[in-house]
């Protein structure tokens, strides 16, 4: 287990930022920097290719130093996932904020761009926690990250949850299984897309079109959503 549990803080104008886990000092810059190495080379290269070392590298440590900080590889890797869920959550939920005034399905429109957008614009610890969906993590890894995994998910339960109630969903549609189906496809897709294949743009816009007529019986122009800053084109 971690030393510490990870803290985080949400910004409107910024992405969430994780702080640091002791008050100053260098400790705590160094076990930050060690985070920020550790999420770049699982975003690079997964559980299974990452190194001690080449976080040392990347962080500018010696590899010996990190067992200071972290007790191994798996802790390094879980807090790293456990920053990742919690900072794509913290501005999924500023993201709907933003946007209250939209009716539920519309809500759910935004959410599924903004999730995309999130790993598309290519933050280490949203692609490094990407990586758990390859099979390749531990199993106490992954129990470590199910506390936030399932925060995640009740938002995205609630969103689907007030679409029904609100009568803009398909009667025989269940919240849950509707939960799990639409994170695991947008998981899917932002894990392998690549820039140079097409943009971001019309990846989210094919989600919200493929993943929104198969959860309601109406048919919308979906183009006018997304969770860009000022984006939201008005009626």
């Amino acid at each position: 287990m971690a030393k510490a549990r990870l803290s985080a803080v949400n910004s409107a104008a910024q992405p969430p930022v994780v702080k640091a886990y002791e008050t100053g000092g260098k400790a705590a810059a160094t076990r930050l920097r060690l985070l920020d190495a550790a999420a770049h080379v699982l975003a690079e290269k997964g559980f299974a290719g990452m190194r001690l070392s080449d976080v040392g590298e990347v962080a500018g440590v010696q590899a010996p130093a990190i067992y200071y900080h972290f007790s191994n590889k798996e802790d390094l890797a879980g807090e790293v996932f456990v920053a990742g869920l919690i900072r794509c959550r913290l501005t999924l939920e500023s993201t709907l904020r933003a946007h209250e005034d939209e009716d539920p399905l519309e809500r759910l429109a935004i959410a599924i761009d903004a999730h995309l957008r999130m790993t598309a614009r290519q933050s280490d610890y949203a692609r490094a926690w990407m990586h758990r969906i390859t099979g390749d993590v531990p199993a106490q890894v992954q129990e470590l990250c199910q506390p936030d995994e399932r925060a995640y998910g009740r938002v995205w339960t609630r969103l689907i949850t007030e679409a029904k109630d609100a009568g803009l969903l398909r009667d025989d549609i269940d919240a849950k299984v509707a939960q799990q189906l639409v994170i695991g496809a947008l998981n899917a897709l932002s894990f392998t897309w690549k820039p140079g294949r097409t943009s971001v743009d019309v990846l989210a816009l094919s989600a919200q079109q493929i993943l929104l007529s198969g959860l309601s019986f109406e048919e919308r122009d979906w183009s006018r959503f997304d969770s860009s800053e000022d984006s939201l084109v008005s009626s």
